[in-house]
């Protein structure tokens, strides 16, 4: 067995020892998050499931398969998405120039 699977391996089985019912060990964070199904992302974060969705596949946010095969969400990633999408970029000096006039 090459060193490769030998450690996915203890990550594996560490992250199983570490999961409860609705947190586990995400690696991407290294650190114990609490897990959001789409669903309660959805509720949670405003944003459509398809949005969710993309996020996930980009990589934005962490996801984390369960026993059972199902597909979870990082809540610590899914939060840190969220406030980076909404932060503002400051305004142009020509916009608030044209404020000016008005």
């Amino acid at each position: 067995m090459d060193l490769v699977k030998v450690i996915r391996e203890i990550q594996r089985k560490k992250a199983e020892r570490e999961r409860w019912k609705n947190q586990a060990f995400c690696f991407l964070c290294n650190q114990q998050v609490s897990l959001l199904s789409f669903q309660q992302a959805v509720e949670l974060g405003e944003e459509s499931r398809q949005r969710i969705i993309e996020l996930a596949e980009n990589n934005l946010i962490h996801r984390i398969h369960n026993s059972r095969g199902e597909v979870l969400i990082c809540q610590n990633s899914f939060l840190e998405a969220r406030t980076d999408s909404q932060k503002t970029l400051p305004l142009c000096p020509e916009f608030l120039k044209s404020l000016e006039t008005v």
